[in-house]
């Protein structure tokens, strides 16, 4: 689970069974293309994990953060960190979607939670955090196979930083 102002996460690596997984938000669970500005959430990304989101936000999308891409003249210039599709919540403010895409892709201001659910148990290997505003750092929260969680502050390391 990650809280924070706002937290886009770009890409996560999870170790399960003996192997590394790459989730980079560039495909759904049936290996079809994301698109910038798609709503994402249950096992619309993996069948490893569910994702779900809460706080004052219009949920999960992808956001293409290629500079030179489809967000190139958006207002948020920050997201634009060469990481491809990232993981957003969508700004209430910028809610219009259509056959599930935002219109306008924007990170949520006010922040909020991500969850990720895995299926079995699984190792974080690495995650990137990007565009983390607000002042107050963030968390993220690892829950071991008894329940028990794991609860990691992430600084911010300055204004508009990927970690």
């Amino acid at each position: 689970m990650i809280r924070t102002a706002t937290v886009l996460v770009a890409g996560v690596a999870i170790s399960a069974s003996a192997s590394v997984i790459n989730i980079d938000f560039s495909n759904d669970a049936l290996g079809n293309a994301l698109a910038n500005g798609q709503a994402v959430s249950g096992n619309d990304v993996s069948s490893l994990f569910s994702l779900s989101s809460s706080g004052n936000n219009a949920g999960l999308a992808i956001f293409d953060s290629t500079a030179s891409g489809p967000n190139a003249s958006a207002e948020d210039q920050d997201l634009l960190v060469n990481l491809g599709n990232v993981l957003i919540l969508q700004d209430n403010a910028e809610s219009a979607k259509s056959g599930g895409i935002f219109s306008s892709p924007d990170d949520d201001g006010n922040g909020g939670t991500m969850s990720f659910s895995f299926a079995a148990p699984t190792e974080l290997a690495s995650i990137t955090l990007i565009d983390m505003d607000g002042g107050n750092g963030g968390t993220v929260t690892l829950v071991d196979s008894a329940g028990d969680p794991d609860l990691v502050d992430i600084p911010i390391p300055g204004n508009d930083d990927s970690m």
